[in-house]
């Protein structure tokens, strides 16, 4: 439901968080969710008549289990160590939790996994957009830097319906790669090598399918496509390098990804009216 200053477009567009409150309200949310016995199986396991039958997710111990993982000995339990924490840690709980959280319906012996993390992502989403320039935690679980709406609409695409396994798995590499919060510059240009990697072998079936679309020199789709990876610096570490990386990297993964989705949606649509 929206809310009087929701509905009335009084809500403030610069809205932001700071890491005490990030901090903050990473705990409450935390603890909705221990109080639900949403990480019951999690940190104690499944246990009948005084037997441990089902071990805990995060065994031996989810101190254990996250001094290991994190390599830090002062994480658990979190409502004794939350206020000291970086963004970087709470990021990574936050993943963590994501991927441990399960609801167990005792009565019937049921788990219910699927609806635990979206209940979770829901929650976390509600402060994280807000803190920095804006986190999201995706359907997978990773904490990606927030992108523009058009891009949050793409890359959040059941490309499944239309794109082998193998290139969706390729796709999702690439978006986890830019997006993530802990991504450098060198990443993200390997990431966008990725999508353009994913189009190399379609070139010449590219060219095809957008000539069908408009009657025009089929080199000049080519020479549009994968010209700017060639010389700004993203596949030759050569030509163009003095330009504003943070702007155009976002800009060519959005563009590259569009390009890959249009493809396969126009072959479909070929393949079908033929």
């Amino acid at each position: 439901m929206q809310y009087y200053l929701e509905r009335n477009g009084l809500l403030k567009d610069d809205f932001i968080i700071n890491s005490s409150l990030l901090r903050d309200y990473f705990y409450q949310t935390y603890e909705y969710f221990l109080r639900k016995g949403a990480f019951a199986v999690a940190f104690n396991g499944i246990s009948k008549n005084g037997k441990l039958i089902i071990s805990p997710s995060m065994s031996p111990s989810p101190e254990v289990y996250l001094a290991y993982h994190f390599r830090n000995s002062k994480l658990y339990p979190i409502e004794d160590h939350y206020k000291r924490l970086s963004r970087e840690m709470i990021f990574g709980l936050i993943e963590v939790l994501h991927e441990h959280i399960c609801y167990y319906d005792l009565e019937y012996d049921e788990f219910n996994k699927s609806e635990a993390q979206l209940e979770f992502r829901e929650n976390i989403n509600m402060f994280l957009r807000f803190f920095d320039k804006g986190y999201f935690i995706s359907e997978k679980g990773y904490v990606l830097e927030l992108p523009n709406d058009a891009l949050v609409k793409l890359i959040q695409s059941d490309f499944s319906v239309f794109i082998s396994d193998d290139i969706v798995l390729k796709i999702q590499t690439a978006i986890k790669m830019y997006f993530h919060f802990s991504s450098n510059k060198e990443e993200k240009r390997k990431a966008i090598n990725i999508l353009v990697d994913i189009l190399e072998p379609l070139r010449e079936d590219l060219k095809r399918i957008l000539n069908e679309e408009w009657e025009i020199n089929k080199t000049k789709h080519d020479k549009l496509i994968f010209d700017i990876v060639n010389e700004f610096n993203i596949r030759h570490f050569k030509e163009v390098k003095n330009y504003s990386e943070d702007i155009w990297f976002e800009w060519m993964f959005h563009y590259y990804l569009s390009v890959i989705n249009t493809y396969y949606r126009l072959k479909v649509a070929s393949d079908v009216i033929r």
